[in-house]
């Protein structure tokens, strides 16, 4: 994957895609396809608590930056200061990480309420220039900016645009004894799949692959063991992976549910030994949620950034 050349950082609440393009009296009729995001961002209510716990439970290594932009939410006549504090881990393949702090009380789409809110974020040139596709997809815009609109969507999906993604200090070496690498997927768990598939399909122009459906043995944090079924369906291509799947698959004890303006996710990791990886993030003080084991685990950190690792075989492959 090439990665785009980025200056500030995204955020938002519910699900964000961030994007950037060029500039109007040089753009095209159509603009680029948005595809896969260039960085997956968390709004959580303390950045160093998340920070320190995702750079203990996967290795990533963070460069702290900070941003204010300009913001008018949708039903309100002024702009306000919006100060975004950000923790951004950006590796030389796949998505970007970012964990963002929101300290603008009542700003909007941008208020995060500490259930682990995701954006897909995408750096383009020109943040005027999706308006039209966006619409078309059945989004609304809910904020804008001079260098930023966000818009919301299917179970509350949001899309940000943004002329400004981050650009982190190169990766150093993690003092961690696994380092989990970039997220391989966002697993995302809508009330209705369907809709948010079809949605994503016209607003990012992914396709898809078949469906699969699994029923799989777990066992939760209290002992106990159940076997949901579970369908989902994962973007044609990555890094990241865009995999939707049934909300009834989950609900397990200690996740969010959906609802109509919330999202649940996960970010979803790749490691040989899904048994260490269990245990480093145990040790980083993330909450267990619950196993497949040997092949899936399950837990939450600290602003409810949700980490799923799953064994190699059962990550998605091109």
């Amino acid at each position: 994957m090439k990665k785009p050349q980025r200056t500030m950082f995204a955020a938002a609440a519910g699900l964000l895609i961030t994007a950037v393009t060029a500039h109007p009296a040089t753009a095209s009729i159509c603009p680029p396809a948005l595809g896969q995001p260039d960085a997956i961002t968390y709004v959580v209510p303390d950045v160093q608590a998340a920070r320190q716990q995702v750079e203990r439970g996967t290795g990533a290594v963070f460069t702290s930056l900070q941003r204010t932009v300009t913001l008018t939410v949708s039903g309100q006549r002024t702009a306000q200061p919006v100060m975004l504090t950000a923790s951004v881990y950006d590796p030389p393949q796949g998505p970007a990480l970012e964990l963002v702090q929101v300290s603008s009380p009542g700003s909007g789409a941008w208020s995060g309420d500490g259930r682990g809110h995701v954006a897909l974020s995408y750096s383009v040139a020109d943040v005027r220039r999706y308006a039209s596709e966006l619409r078309r997809a059945g989004l609304r815009q809910i904020a804008t900016g001079e260098d930023i609109a966000i818009w919301r969507g299917a179970g509350g999906v949001t899309i940000r645009l943004d002329e400004h993604l981050p650009a982190a200090a190169p990766p150093v070496t993690s003092a961690a004894p696994i380092n989990l690498g970039a997220p391989v997927s966002i697993a995302l768990y809508p009330c209705d799949p369907a809709a948010l598939t079809a949605q994503l399909t016209r607003a990012l122009s992914l396709s898809w692959r078949s469906t699969d459906t699994y029923q799989l043995p777990w066992t939760l944090a209290d002992g106990s063991a159940v076997s949901p079924s579970s369908t989902s369906t994962t973007s044609q291509t990555g890094l990241p992976y865009v995999t939707v799947a049934n909300a009834s698959s989950h609900g397990f004890p200690g996740e969010d549910i959906c609802g109509i303006d919330y999202l649940p996710s996960y970010l979803v990791y790749a490691a040989s030994d899904v048994t260490a990886a269990n245990a480093q993030l145990a040790g980083a003080g993330l909450q267990f949620i619950g196993t497949v084991p040997a092949l899936i685990t399950l837990h939450i950190g600290a602003g409810r950034v949700p980490i799923q690792v799953v064994h190699t075989s059962f990550a998605p492959q091109s």
